[in-house]
């Protein structure tokens, strides 16, 4: 992320602060969506005049391809195997609405395994 106001989540900063914390950071870059399905969204976005920070959801074609080219591909149970079962996991993000950010979609994937709880925390 970029900007002043936003800086509370710039990755260095946030993995410095999480460490200070005893918190541990991974990032998984097979969950980040790729450039070109990015680009998909940008362009959903424009075509209905609204700027990332007013989006309230996804585009179809963003999800459809994030989740064939991302999630589909994705081994849920090696990643799961890297946490203890009592262990948190959390995906932070800085979109006021879930729907409008990748990572719900992860979140539902997520829920399919058993003893998975998903809770979206919002803010203001």
């Amino acid at each position: 992320m970029r900007g002043s106001k936003y800086a509370f989540v710039n990755s260095t900063y946030l993995q410095n602060k999480l460490k200070g914390l005893g918190i541990n950071y991974l990032y998984v870059k097979d969950l980040s969506p790729t450039n070109d399905i990015r680009e998909n969204q940008k362009s959903a976005d424009k075509k209905l005049g609204k700027k990332k920070q007013s989006r309230i959801q996804l585009d179809e074609i963003f999800i459809r391809r994030y989740n064939t080219e991302c999630l589909d591909k994705f081994n849920f149970e090696n990643f799961l195997g890297k946490f203890s079962k009592d262990s948190r996991i959390v995906f932070f993000c800085v979109e006021e609405h879930p729907e409008a950010c990748h990572r719900s979609l992860i979140a539902k994937k997520l829920e399919l395994f058993p003893g998975i709880e998903v809770i979206h925390i919002i803010g203001k």
